[in-house]
Order: structure tokens, then sequence, then C-alpha cells
């Protein structure tokens, strides 16, 4: 199986950008996909800030799952056909990609 998609890694911004949302980019800044996001300031005044940080915190979280597909298709595959002892380096590559989706503080 040879993948069609952009190749990894790919990149969660830390952060929004004000022109282009929240992006994930690949190798050489190649866009993958902007996540939509909007600045407090265009909130109704009824949006609390609990609620607006907790839509900040799942975009991001969203962010970390879209740019790890490559490491997780990656590791699924390794998984898939690993005999033996390569199946700790497998199963070391899965949790590594796991980690990258859930982000430092899972």
């Amino acid at each position: 199986m040879s993948a069609k998609h952009t190749p990894g890694p790919w990149l969660s911004a830390a952060g929004p950008s004000s022109i282009v949302g929240w992006p994930i980019v690949g190798g050489g800044g190649r866009a993958i996909a902007s996540l939509t996001w909007w600045p407090r300031e265009h909130f109704q005044p009824d949006v609390t800030d609990e609620a607006y940080d907790a839509l900040v915190a799942e975009i991001g979280a969203n962010g970390r799952l879209i740019a790890a597909a490559p490491d997780l298709l990656a590791a699924l595959q390794s998984v898939m056909s690993a005999h033996g002892e390569q199946l700790h380096d497998a199963f070391d590559d899965a949790h590594k990609a796991i980690s990258k989706a859930l982000g430092p503080d899972q």
C-alpha cells in the first residue's frame, strides 16, 4: 500500500492565525487543513469565557488529531506487519503517534 496523501510529518500550529484560521501543515509548509476559529470579540456577549476556552481547547485537540494522522497510519501499518521482536518497536511507534494525537497533557 502506498500513501496518496501529503507525506508526514504534519504539524498543527500552536495557535490560530488571524488570516487562515488554525492551520495544519505538511512538509515545506504545504497546507493540509485549516480549522475554523473565531477571535473572542466575534462571539456574542453571552458566551462565557469558560465556553470560549473550551472551544479553543477543542479546536487545538482536533488539530493535533489531524496532524497525527500520517503517524497513526504508519504505526498501524507497522503493527499489522510486525512479527516477533518487531512488535515492541511497532507498539512504541504506535504509542508515540497516540501521544502526538492526544497532546502533552494526556
